[in-house]
């Protein structure tokens, strides 16, 4: 664990104070963030790490695609994104 922060609301100002904070501990490098698309949180990251990337997380992606398609086209839809992302089904890793 890196850090632990205990805040009233998540906000992109919080996650500021985090980030710094690991800045301020010895963190010089990230190579990659993913998070849920928190409303300023890529201006905040970009601020104390210029150098990383970032990725939306894919869970996240998924919950926003199904709520933006026809209810008929939903599976069809997700069964393509979670192929393309390299999403295993429950079957598959139980097979594992």
């Amino acid at each position: 664990m890196l850090a632990y922060t205990v805040a009233p609301t998540e906000s992109a100002f919080v996650w500021k104070e985090v980030l710094l904070d690991l800045k301020e501990r010895g963190v010089e490098e990230v190579l990659l963030f993913i998070s849920d698309g928190l409303k300023g949180i890529t201006d905040r990251i970009f601020a104390v790490f210029p150098d990383a990337q970032y990725q939306a997380c894919c869970v996240h992606l998924s919950r926003g695609i199904r709520h933006k398609v026809r209810v008929t086209d939903r599976k069809e839809i997700l069964d393509d994104f979670k192929s393309s992302t390299g999403q295993r089904t429950e079957n598959w890793v139980k097979k594992r």
